[in-house]
């Protein structure tokens, strides 16, 4: 989970405290590159091996 205080981003409110067209989202979503090496945390949503159809 990461905090992002938009009341501290320049530029992210108007004179009169409204979002600036130019203000970040509500929402953000981070996406990080899978790691080169297992860490002790499964890294893919399927842990098991699919049967065979």
């Amino acid at each position: 989970m990461h905090l992002i205080d938009c009341e501290a981003e320049p530029g992210g409110r108007t004179a009169d405290g409204t979002p600036s067209p130019h203000a970040l989202p509500d929402f953000l979503v981070l996406l990080n590159p899978a790691p080169s090496e297992p860490g002790p945390f499964r890294a893919a949503v399927e842990t098991f091996d699919r049967p065979d159809r």
